[in-house]
């Protein structure tokens, strides 16, 4: 393995190996060196109070040596958390209305970014947290690919523009996240 940096740990008075490309910072967390891009967004079926394909596209850059672990996706705005919720299952990657049974499954697939339902469905682990869809890979999801996470749910009986914020978490044990950007979705428009 590489070593790019020696940093100190003030505290303990010794120097820490840090691997090539790697950011560590003094609390233990790590961050990416090169940061992932939020690439496209979209919402099949637009229409109020019916059910939409919500998809999320993130590329992660060639040159990075740091692998992306997990992405949250959120509504920046959370006029309705109804959006996404939680199924219990058997570890299952779905999603579903909290006012309803019905299961509406999370699918992320991992390519090199060609096409929109491109590459190979991966492992992963989707859960609600608050407002926020959090995905987390099983296996880190290697610099050079681009992972789609799609997801259906009802749509909001307004039109409007909604703003999912999205943060990306490198693999690791003190991931640091990094915001990429809003998804912008609209509901019961064409633009």
């Amino acid at each position: 393995m590489m070593y790019r940096a020696l940093v100190p740990a003030a505290a303990l008075g010794v120097l820490v190996a840090v691997p090539a490309g790697a950011i560590q910072f003094a609390d233990g967390e790590t961050a990416f060196d090169h940061i992932p891009r939020l690439v496209g967004q979209d919402l099949v079926d637009r229409g109020f109070n019916t059910r939409g394909t919500y998809n999320v596209r993130i590329q992660v850059p060639q040159q990075s040596n740091t692998a992306l672990g997990r992405v949250v996706i959120g509504l920046a705005n959370p006029l309705n958390c109804d959006v996404i919720a939680p199924v219990p299952g058997s570890g299952d990657v779905s999603v579903a209305q909290m006012t309803s049974s019905r299961t509406m499954p999370v699918r992320v697939r991992v390519g090199d970014g060609t096409g929109l339902r491109y590459g190979d469905a991966v492992s992963s682990v989707a859960r609600i947290e608050g407002s926020q869809l959090a995905v987390t890979f099983d296996e880190p999801v290697a610099p050079g690919s681009t992972v789609n996470i799609e997801w259906m749910a009802s749509n909001p009986d307004v039109e409007a523009t909604y703003l999912f914020d999205v943060v990306a978490y490198p693999a690791g044990d003190a991931p640091r996240g990094q915001f990429l950007g809003f998804a912008r979705l609209n509901v019961g428009t064409n633009f």
